[in-house]
């Protein structure tokens, strides 16, 4: 391909990328977008037959291509990343092999950028060994970021919504990288300084002071299940919430404005919560704020046993907390779909507000795979619960 003078276009960005400047950024961007773009369509829906797989490897040679041209570098070394563990399938990967190969699609950038240490490579050959594991491709739904701590951050956090045995299995390759992973072994994504990344760890987070504040300094617990389910909306994971008001039921929190708009809707339930003065109020308003904690999910639901579904049960212990020794009780909706109150045989769910997901097909029924708000009676006034099931 030739541009309008001539010369090659590899030619003219390399002259471009050595240069540097606003006009070699922008080629980056531009870049980074097509990237993306190839990336997502190589590894969605995940590759399975050989046409997959081919189309996969056809744009991972471009993409690597583009981004050799783009930000050239010298050849690093190729450290190899431990061979599998029992009952993995996939070979040991070179750190210098590029993702782009692998049949996952996923390119990082050129290698190592100036500078960078060799880490990046190892954290991209991870990532291409993680999109190609089979037996977790059902629980992702998102292409990878390209730059090695996001993708590393996005690996820890995909993690928390696989069934046990996997997330057992990927967190210990992950941990496995070598000294240069640290923070507590509870962290939901320890940190790798090498690549810029500092972790995510909820158990040593302070409430937000936007929490704390609409709380009045008070109800400790409350403030940092709030604070989590923040850290998390924030975070490098695939989130959907169902929070915006427009009959579309769910909304991936990537979307311009999805972030701010879940923050400030959750934050202004948790005010009203808090300024309200009668008891039963007080708990109506709870679980509206329970409803928009709830109202965060993984892309796609998590598996049963997954961090998430514990993540969830955090929920259940405050409410049934504050209920007790009250006139006053919850349902948290479960099982076939649609569920019932428990001993009246009556729907707990409004199936009008409920949202419908793709049928399981090793379920016969329909079920309750997740829950976003819970069913309460308070005193003579009760309010159905809201699920995403299949259909």
């Amino acid at each position: 391909m030739e541009p309008t003078d001539g010369a090659p276009l590899e030619v003219t960005l390399d002259a471009l990328a050595r240069r540097g400047g606003p006009r070699a950024d922008q080629a980056r961007q531009a870049l980074d977008e097509l990237g993306r773009a190839l990336a997502a369509a190589a590894h969605w829906p995940p590759p399975g037959d050989h046409a997959d797989r081919e189309t996969a490897r056809l744009i991972g040679d471009v993409l690597r291509l583009l981004w050799a041209v783009a930000d050239p570098v010298p050849t690093a070394a190729e450290p190899t990343i431990g061979a599998p563990r029992t009952g993995d399938t996939e070979p040991p990967v070179t750190a210098s092999r590029s993702a782009a190969a692998s049949t996952s699609g996923f390119v990082a950038p050129g290698g190592p950028a100036r500078g960078r240490p060799v880490l990046a490579d190892e954290v991209a050959a991870l990532v291409a060994q993680f999109l190609a594991d089979g037996e977790v491709a059902a629980w992702r739904d998102a292409a990878p970021p390209f730059d090695p701590a996001h993708s590393w951050e996005w690996m820890w956090l995909t993690c928390l919504g696989f069934p046990e045995r996997q997330a057992t299995r990927w967190r210990g390759r992950l941990a496995g990288l070598g000294e240069g992973v640290a923070g507590p072994p509870g962290a939901l994504v320890p940190a790798l300084p090498g690549v810029g990344s500092a972790g995510l760890d909820l158990a040593c987070a302070e409430p937000d002071a936007e929490v704390s504040a609409a709380l009045h300094g008070r109800e400790d617990d409350l403030a940092r299940l709030v604070t989590d389910v923040l850290s998390l909306a924030g975070s490098r994971a695939s989130l959907d919430h169902s929070l915006q008001p427009d009959g579309a039921g769910k909304h991936r929190l990537d979307e311009e404005g999805q972030q701010r708009h879940y923050r400030e809707h959750l934050l202004r339930r948790l005010r009203e919560y808090a300024d309200e003065r009668d008891q039963g109020g007080r708990l109506r308003r709870l679980v509206v704020v329970d409803e928009a904690v709830r109202s965060l999910f993984p892309r796609p639901l998590p598996a049963p046993g997954s961090w998430w579904r514990q993540f969830a049960e955090r929920s259940d212990v405050l409410l049934r907390d504050r209920f007790a020794d009250h006139d006053a009780e919850i349902t948290v909706p479960a099982g076939p779909y649609p569920p019932c109150w428990p001993g009246k045989g009556k729907k707990s769910t409004s199936p009008n507000l409920d949202i419908k997901v793709a049928s399981d097909p090793t379920k016969r029924r329909h079920h309750v795979e997740w829950v976003l708000r819970v069913a309460y009676r308070v005193g003579d006034r009760t309010l159905d619960g809201r699920v995403i099931y299949t259909e």
